[in-house]
């Protein structure tokens, strides 16, 4: 009976301690990186007129603002469908070359963020009835560690047609030298996470210390990519319900950036200490956790990519 009682205290103990770990490394706040000194590099892209392109438009101005508050060099790039500021048009070659561009700019100094705003779509290999696809619906759907589900994911345009494929983007995006940030506020784009990053079911403790017990160790466990990825909802979710800012409607999660960036709509700038800001300092992560606080109970669920090194964005 003691041997019994022992065995359990065991399985249990370790069990929490793999729990412990994953979420260490899914908190993304191990180390705090220096502020860079090179130039941001900025890249939004709003893959449709409306809601989506004002998306885009709004965040680049506000990293524009905050840079000009913060005296950081920063250069500004556009794709979207508006009438709001000077941009490229939407296509999957604009988007292919604005990037490659960023890679023959960029040096090692320089962080580059690409923002994306738009309706994403992911697919897994079940099938309907019918024979087609079905989008990933339900919250236990588990990724297998032998699959790069970003390669399923894309961003459809306003003719809901694929304008990016996860796979390829996250490639692109490997090449620019540099820390490199990806921000995506799309339906389903914590596919481009993947399965190489740890995630905990809290009510399912014995799959998910088993999950752990089998990916922590290995090289899908961890991402391989240097890209930061951000990503405004997890596989299963679809976008939250819009929210105005001002006289602008922007998706959900846009708007909750915007306010930890401290935007305001009216002068399309930013005024005031953003509320993302911990001790003279954005940074990625702390632009995470707000964001993250902000949503708690919303439809969509935040999820970035596990990062040792967090990365300093403005500092006042």
């Amino acid at each position: 009976m003691y041997h019994l009682v022992m065995t359990k205290n065991v399985k249990l103990t370790c069990a929490a301690i793999l729990l412990l770990i994953a979420m260490l490394l899914s908190s993304c706040e191990l180390a705090l990186g220096e502020p860079e000194e090179g130039t941001m590099r900025v890249l939004g892209i709003g893959t449709a007129a409306g809601t989506a392109s004002d998306d885009a438009v709004d965040f680049t101005n506000a990293l524009s603002s905050l840079a000009s508050r913060s005296g950081r060099s920063i250069s500004v790039s556009l794709i979207a469908d508006t009438d709001r500021a000077e941009a490229q048009a939407v296509t999957s070659e604009s988007i292919e070359q604005s990037i490659e561009t960023l890679a023959t700019q960029a040096s090692d100094g320089d962080i580059t963020i690409v923002y994306i705003s738009g309706q994403g779509w992911t697919q897994s290999d079940a099938k309907s009835a019918d024979g087609k696809g079905i989008i990933y619906g339900a919250k236990d759907a588990r990724f297998s560690s032998e699959a790069d589900y970003s390669s399923r994911f894309c961003i459809l345009d306003a003719q809901m047609k694929p304008v990016v494929y996860g796979d390829e983007l996250v490639d692109a995006l490997d090449e620019i030298p540099g820390t490199v940030i990806l921000i995506t506020d799309c339906d389903h784009s914590g596919a481009l996470v993947g399965s190489k990053s740890i995630e905990v079911d809290s009510t399912d403790f014995d799959a998910s210390s088993a999950d752990l017990t089998a990916n922590l160790f290995s090289a899908s466990s961890v991402d391989s990519s240097k890209v930061q990825i951000l990503a405004s909802a997890r596989r299963y979710q679809a976008k939250a319900a819009g929210k105005a800012l001002g006289d602008v409607n922007h998706s959900a999660f846009t708007a909750v950036l915007l306010e930890g960036l401290g935007y305001d709509q009216n002068t399309e700038s930013v005024a005031s200490m953003p509320d993302a800001c911990q001790d003279g300092r954005v940074s990625i992560n702390s632009l995470y956790r707000f964001v993250s606080d902000a949503c708690e109970g919303s439809a969509e669920t935040p999820k970035m990519s596990s990062s040792l090194i967090d990365t300093v964005l403005f500092t006042f």
